[in-house]
């Protein structure tokens, strides 16, 4: 194993500079190369961040990939992560790669068969996975603490189109799908990591609220364990709110926008786990930091691809079913 990670970005954004301020802070990890078809993506990076002043740039990521680098952090537009994730297992990268994994369940296929065709590590940037309320409501499920799961509520508000109306997150040929596997993405990643169940069929309604991708939406979920689900996505809200409840027969989880309670059956106290909102960005340890630590066999992977195949399950349905004017629609199988 080499004494450092070499790594290499794809896609200079906004985003990007969180991993680049995670990566930064771990010694076992160098930022050596670059890349962006817009110059001033990067350069932009580089005034800010000194330690990656020198590092390669490159207007093609898979020039970078020919010049060799351990690892890359994705964050390029949703619809060229799958093909730029493929090729960089191909070429022997471990791949950190920004929400949403992909645009299509085939394209989730692909790249769940290239991980493991290749034996590369790939992490997905869900920073919930690491947040210490989240991890708290998967332990008390997993351990069977609520029961078994017969019911979950989640709504999103965001003011989601105020903020990037117009950018390339409203093109769908770039974003695939709009706020559902965008900000959205986070609350359905959630719901389904918490709790470990797999939608099964879902009738959706869809308003595009006048741009070319999916703005507001309610989705009505059959889950395959018999569950059932009403998840609301907001993106024209006029703030920003999220409220998830998980049913079980012993219990109650709800998450009420950062602060959880958790209710321990009809005669149980109703106690306040997390009485503040949490940290969603700071909180450690960062999907990059277990990123590397995944390559050199010190941890788990905390934010595995399926996780990326649930989410896009459930985008792909919920359009389809939109487009069939709310019909129930079946989910897709994916085989292990």
């Amino acid at each position: 194993m080499k004494s450092v990670i070499r790594v290499g970005l794809i896609g200079c954004g906004g985003i990007m500079s969180r991993h680049i301020g995670d990566l930064s802070g771990i010694g076992e990890a160098k930022i050596v190369a670059m890349t962006d078809p817009v110059a001033a993506n990067i350069a932009k990076h580089k005034a800010s961040s000194p330690a990656i002043a020198d590092a390669a740039e490159y207007a093609d990521y898979r020039d970078m990939l020919k010049a060799g680098v351990d690892a890359v952090v994705i964050a390029s537009p949703h619809t060229a992560h799958a093909k730029q994730m493929t090729d960089s297992m191909a070429n022997g990268c471990h791949v950190l790669c920004e929400k949403p994994m992909v645009t299509s369940i085939a394209d989730a296929r692909r790249v769940l068969a290239a991980e493991k065709k290749h034996k590369r590590v790939l992490v997905l940037a869900y920073q919930r996975h690491f947040d210490s309320t989240f991890r708290y409501m998967k332990r008390v499920i997993e351990a069977g603490e609520i029961g078994k799961i017969n019911f979950i509520q989640a709504v999103q508000c965001q003011e989601w189109t105020f903020a990037i109306g117009g950018s390339w997150r409203t093109n769908p040929a770039q974003s695939g799908f709009g706020q559902l596997s965008d900000s959205g993405s986070h609350l359905l990643d959630i719901i389904m990591w918490t709790t470990g169940l797999a939608p099964a069929r879902i009738a959706a309604k869809v308003d595009n609220d006048g741009w070319d991708v999916d703005v507001n939406s309610a989705l009505t979920v059959e889950f395959e364990s018999g569950a059932l689900g009403n998840i609301s996505i907001i993106g024209n809200s006029s703030a920003w709110w999220e409220d998830i409840t998980i049913n079980g027969t012993k219990g109650t989880l709800f998450h009420r926008n950062g602060t959880l309670h958790h209710k321990a059956g009809v005669d149980g106290e109703m106690r306040v786990v997390a009485p503040t909102a949490p940290a969603w960005f700071q909180t450690p340890p960062s999907p990059a930091k277990n990123f590397i630590d995944c390559i050199r066999g010190k941890a788990a992977n905390e934010s595995p691809s399926i996780s990326g195949l649930r989410v896009v399950e459930i985008c792909q349905t919920a359009v389809a079913s939109a487009k069939a004017g709310g019909k129930m629609t079946k989910v897709p199988k994916t085989k292990a």
